[in-house]
């Protein structure tokens, strides 16, 4: 949130996820979720090894992940585009993701404007709302102000940024009801294996710096004093990246199982004979590969939102420090980067929801 408002450059440069937010999933965090119908390493049914059964889905395992199904997409039933637009804009996060993207184009924007202007700018942006026109503020040009300025620019930016934070009042519940689906304190303390530890860990992050924010905003609002606004946007990314870095371990945990998985599928695949032939069995394999390697990229797209999320987060963290952390250019582009990951996340989980509708009518 830097340079949204004068006498508060201390707080956040920029307005969070809800890092890859979709409908509500059992614990509120879709990018620290299992892939849909897989339990996560060390917590299957038979005794604490991983379950590869499509159905072997652990207590914290969520559908919030977009995976496509195993039947072809054509059998599905195409819902109205018009009611896809209507549910995506009835999620929260859908409007969430909706602003951060708005808010980082506009942010990315205001770095360009601001670099392409000439070193005259001032007077000559007074006088021609931005033109570079050779004329004094006492004879303005007859022309229409342009709307992207750097000050309207800014303005929209810090607009959006405080309406994210009042959007997401309440939201820290959600991580709260993660921490429990993943075992709670029983979970943070190891005694249910790496991966629901580092699940634990990821939604007890995440439920603080959603706490947190809440304050900043109040602080912002006027409500509390400012004098709290440096420490509590310094442990609010101090959450937030510890959140970030359990969510992306987990994501990696995964990868290595489902690559294991692969492996088991196409040696059984090999072992019939009948590569590349046809067959139930065959089919079947087939299927299951196909959903893997759906499920491969929703992880490798996970992995990279919260690496452009942490990015801003150790800006905060760091604040007024140089190299990457201050690169404007960079951290507008890995915000907006971000939001386009989490917006086509949150479409398509919006897809998924439209297709089982359409089908069940």
């Amino acid at each position: 949130m830097g340079g949204e408002l004068a006498q508060a450059s201390y707080f956040p440069a920029h307005k969070r996820k809800q890092k890859m937010a979709l409908a509500p999933p059992p614990w509120g965090l879709p990018h620290h979720t299992t892939p849909p119908g897989y339990g996560w390493p060390g917590v299957g049914a038979n005794g604490g090894d991983w379950d590869p059964r499509p159905d072997a889905a652990g207590p914290w395992a969520s559908d919030a992940l977009p995976i496509a199904p195993a039947t072809p997409s054509a059998a599905l039933p195409a819902p109205d585009p018009l009611d896809l637009c209507i549910g995506f804009l009835k999620r929260r996060d859908g409007i969430d993701k909706l602003l951060k993207l708005v808010r980082y184009t506009a942010k990315l924007a205001l770095v360009t404007v601001t670099a392409s202007q000439p070193a005259a700018a001032p007077a000559l942006a007074l006088a021609g709302g931005g033109s570079a026109w050779p004329t004094s503020p006492a004879h303005p040009p007859h022309v229409l102000p342009s709307i992207f300025t750097p000050a309207r620019l800014a303005a929209l930016e810090a607009s959006i940024g405080d309406a994210r934070k009042a959007y997401r009042l309440g939201k820290w519940l959600q991580g709260v009801a993660a921490f429990r689906e993943a075992g709670g304190w029983e979970a943070l303390g190891g005694g249910r294996g790496v991966s629901p530890l580092l699940a634990a860990c990821a939604a007890l992050g995440d439920g603080l710096y959603f706490f947190l924010e809440q304050g900043t905003w109040l602080v912002r609002a006027g409500v509390a004093p400012l004098l709290w606004g440096p420490a509590i946007t310094r442990t609010s990314a101090t959450a937030e990246l510890a959140s970030y870095a359990a969510s992306s371990a987990l994501a990696l945990v995964s990868l290595d199982a489902l690559a294991l998985r692969e492996v088991a599928l196409r040696r059984a695949l090999a072992s019939r004979g009948a590569w590349p032939g046809n067959g139930p069995d065959v089919s079947s394999i087939r299927a299951d590969l196909a959903v893997l390697a759906a499920k491969r990229t929703a992880l490798r797209l996970a992995l990279l939102q919260d690496g452009c999320d942490a990015l801003l987060a150790a800006s905060d963290l760091r604040r007024g420090s140089s190299g990457l952390l201050a690169s404007k250019p960079l951290l507008a582009l890995a915000g907006l980067t971000s939001a386009i990951l989490g917006t086509r996340k949150v479409w398509l989980a919006t897809v998924q929801t439209g297709q089982a509708k359409a089908k069940a009518t």
